[in-house]
């Protein structure tokens, strides 16, 4: 049995078409075709940048400022992964190149 986890982005189409391109092959030539052949890899794809868009709610769907909503209105506290703690000091709440280092364990 295959065992998979959704994945999670913030305004990650050009990352997954990115990752596509470089470890899968050539991309496929409309959108439609590019997230069937997704699909295939990825059953699950969350993109907050494109639900918060969606859902009508926020007025800021840039990722610090959602982070900052959903902080203030959930009732339970916003919690951010083990070694990723100090996104919870404020500013900055995403760094691509930060956040790849750490995946890869550099």
């Amino acid at each position: 049995m295959l065992l998979w986890q959704p994945v999670v982005g913030h305004n990650c189409t050009y990352d997954l078409m990115f990752l596509y391109s470089h470890f899968e092959g050539a991309l496929p030539a409309s959108l439609q075709e590019f997230k069937r052949a997704l699909a295939t890899l990825l059953p699950e794809v969350w993109d907050t940048k494109y639900l918060s868009t969606m859902s009508g709610k926020y007025a800021d769907t840039m990722l610090s400022k959602l982070y900052d909503t959903c902080r203030a209105v959930l009732p339970h506290p916003v919690t951010f992964a083990p070694g990723y703690e100090t996104y919870a000091s404020g500013g900055q709440c995403h760094d691509a190149g930060y956040d790849a280092c750490e995946l890869l364990g550099l």
